[in-house]
C-alpha cells in the first residue's frame, strides 16, 4: 500500500508544474555533525530560478519564507526559509544559499536520515516569481528508492539531480501501463505470498525479448517484476 501512495505522489509531481530536486542528505544537511550551519544546501543556479528575490547582494542575507509539506512522514507543515547567506560580500566569508527552519520534527534534520535519497518538488510561480511551497519525500527504505532510481539512474552521496519534474521523473518506472491483467499468476500464489525467486523467475517469461539492448531488457524486466508485486 505504501509503495502505491508513493508511486503515486511521484505520478501526480510528475504530471505538474514541479521543479525537483534531488539529492542523499548529507551529514551537514540532518545536522549529523553538530555544526551551526544545518539546513539543506542549494546550488546558486537552482535558488535563482527558484527564488530569484534572494539572488542580490543589496543586502545582508537575504530571505524568503516558503510552505514546506513533507509527504512520506506524518509531521506538520512547516515555514521554511530559503536564505542567502552573502557575507562574503560584507566583509566576512559566507557565500552559500540554504534551506532552512524546516520545522521540529522535520525528516529532512533527523540525523538518522544521512545519506537517504531525498526528493524536493518545488510549486513553480506561472509569473516566475518566488517559490511559496515544496512537497517533500524523504525515502525510508530500498525499495522507495529503487522506485526513483529505475527512473533517473544511481544517485550517488554529493550528488544533485534537478530540472523540471515532467523531464526528470519521465523515466520508465513513472509510465508504466495499468497493472496487465494477463498475467495468470499460480494458483498457490493465491493462499501464500511467493518469495522474490519466485517472482523472478515468473517475470522472466513477460518481459520485452525481441530487443539487443540489455539495458532496455533490464528496464523491462523490472517494470514486470513491479506489476506482479
Amino acid at each position: 500500500m505504501l509503495m502505491s501512495v508513493f508511486h503515486n505522489w511521484l505520478l501526480e509531481i510528475a504530471c505538474e508544474n514541479y521543479f525537483v530536486y534531488i539529492k542523499r542528505l548529507s551529514a551537514n544537511d540532518t545536522g549529523a555533525t553538530g555544526g551551526h550551519q544545518v539546513g539543506l544546501y542549494i546550488p546558486s543556479g537552482i535558488v535563482e530560478k527558484l527564488f530569484p528575490s534572494i539572488n542580490h547582494t543589496r543586502e545582508l542575507n537575504p530571505s524568503v519564507f516558503l510552505t514546506a509539506h513533507v509527504s512520506s512522514h506524518d509531521c506538520p507543515d512547516s515555514e521554511a526559509r530559503a536564505i542567502y547567506y552573502n557575507s562574503r560580500h560584507f566583509g566576512k566569508t559566507r557565500n552559500e544559499k540554504r534551506i532552512t527552519r524546516w520545522g521540529r520534527g522535520s525528516p529532512l534534520q533527523d540525523p538518522e536520515n544521512t545519506g537517504a535519497l531525498t526528493l524536493l518538488a518545488f510549486k513553480l510561480d506561472e509569473q516566475g516569481g518566488d517559490c511559496k511551497e515544496v512537497n517533500i519525500w524523504v525515502c525510508a527504505s530500498t525499495d522507495e528508492e529503487d522506485v526513483i532510481e529505475t527512473a533517473i539512474g544511481e544517485v550517488i552521496p554529493g550528488a544533485l539531480i534537478s530540472g523540471p519534474a515532467g523531464q526528470i521523473l519521465g523515466g520508465l518506472s513513472l509510465q508504466q501501463a495499468p497493472v496487465n491483467h494477463k498475467y495468470i499468476l499460480p494458483e498457490d500464489w493465491h493462499l501464500r505470498f511467493p518469495s522474490g525467486s519466485e517472482i523472478i523467475q515468473y517475470a522472466a517469461s513477460h518481459y520485452v525479448k525481441n530487443s539487443l539492448d540489455p539495458d532496455e531488457q533490464l528496464l523491462d524486466r523490472r517494470r514486470v517484476e513491479y506489476d506482479i508485486f
